[in-house]
């Protein structure tokens, strides 16, 4: 009796698939210990301090930019710490991102006033036909009870 296979694949059910060699490789295993025998990324300081920046700008983690690097996490804390340069360029991406953050929060718990612009639709009479106007009105955003709690959790831990 012939084993069954998968539609899929046309391995044998159960069949192992071979293991998927990365396409990329951190440089921190020794070369005889490297997966795949890819050869390490090298570092180019203009690439990787702006990819870097512009990353923790959109709020990533250590995880995220390493995997969207193709690096391993510790492949990123060793340029972090061979580079000061990387390092500063995370750091500042990442105190912007939290400032704003922060900056956010404190509006939505202290309440905020905003103008707002909308089409409006208006009929000039009776079978005469209608035409758009453009109205500017503003719109209060009464203090948040979760964020008031959190600004002062956060601010005030001896609370």
């Amino acid at each position: 009796m012939a084993a069954r296979k998968t539609k899929a694949t046309g391995r044998p059910v159960g069949a192992k698939s071979k293991p998927r060699t990365p396409l990329i490789t951190g440089d921190t295993a020794p070369p005889g210990n490297r997966k795949g025998g890819n050869p390490p990324i090298p570092f180019r300081s203009d690439f990787h301090c702006a990819f870097a920046l512009r990353q923790c700008l959109l709020g990533a983690t250590d995880a995220e930019l390493a995997d969207d690097l193709g690096v391993s996490p510790s492949t990123l804390y060793l340029w972090q710490q061979r580079y000061p340069e990387f390092r500063q360029a995370m750091l500042d991406g990442k105190r912007f991102a939290d400032g704003h953050v922060a900056a956010k929060a404190y509006q939505g718990a202290v309440g905020f006033r905003e103008t707002t612009t909308s089409v409006v639709v208006v009929s000039d009479g009776k079978g005469a036909g209608s035409h758009a106007e453009v109205v500017e009105h503003a719109v209060y955003y009464p203090p948040s009870p979760q964020l008031i709690r959190l600004w002062l959790q956060s601010r005030q831990r001896t609370y």
